[in-house]
């Protein structure tokens, strides 16, 4: 049996484990239908995408625990969260070693490739 917490805004008991009671705890204000709950989000996709085109770390090799890294992290620049440029594929321990962090040469390589994909997009529009 877990120890009985006071609310923290009212001091009432919140239960075992709860930081707040049933009274003071915030509403899911979030309406989703069943299928929006089940459909993976556009990261998601992404990510997967990109560990299907490169299915090994691009560090070390590896072919386990891979996720999908963005060069650019979206804490500095949130417009290129769904960029294909701007992700590579790293397992856990090189994403986690890396951390939130990127050098200028990975930020200057990530703007140069979305600004030649720009000109050649629109060197085929134009003709």
């Amino acid at each position: 049996m877990g120890l009985l917490k006071p609310c923290l805004l009212c001091g009432d008991d919140a239960g075992p484990g709860q930081s707040r009671c049933t009274d003071c705890r915030p509403k899911d204000t979030r309406r989703r239908t069943r299928a929006q709950r089940h459909r993976p989000s556009a990261w998601d996709r992404l990510a997967r995408r990109m560990c299907k085109l490169s299915p090994f770390c691009e560090w070390c090799g590896s072919t386990e625990r891979l996720e999908c890294d963005h060069i650019i992290p979206v804490s500095v620049d949130p417009s290129l969260a769904l960029e294909p440029l701007n992700c590579r594929v790293l397992c856990k321990t090189c994403n986690g070693i890396r951390g939130n962090r990127c050098t200028d040469a990975e930020r200057q390589a990530v703007h140069a490739a979305i600004a030649a994909r720009k000109q050649r997009q629109a060197i085929d529009r134009s003709t």
